[in-house]
């Protein structure tokens, strides 16, 4: 159970870290907080950081997850791979 759940917190690290990578690289100039302000208003930046929550929700909360041998992870565990994400990058 718990190489289920260790292998489940590091795809959604990877596909967390993958989103802040493309927020952080959308400019070469700014500063991460003004780039962030740009990002707000753009739809398709929405879309896919919208469409990779549902995709992970969709593969940790459904049978998809005993397919492909994953584990739900509770809301701290969440939050943990969300914070190494994040600093991660």
């Amino acid at each position: 159970a718990h190489a289920t759940v260790a292998r489940t917190m590091g795809l959604v690290i990877i596909f967390l870290s993958n989103i802040f990578l493309v927020q952080v690289n959308s400019s070469h100039t700014d500063f991460a907080f003004q780039s962030l302000k740009r990002l707000v208003l753009d739809k398709i930046m929405w879309a896919i950081t919208v469409g990779t929550f549902f995709a992970l929700i969709l593969m940790l909360y459904t049978p998809v997850a005993g397919f492909l041998k994953l584990a739900p992870l509770s809301f701290l565990q969440f939050v943990f791979t969300f914070v190494i994400a994040f600093f991660a990058v």
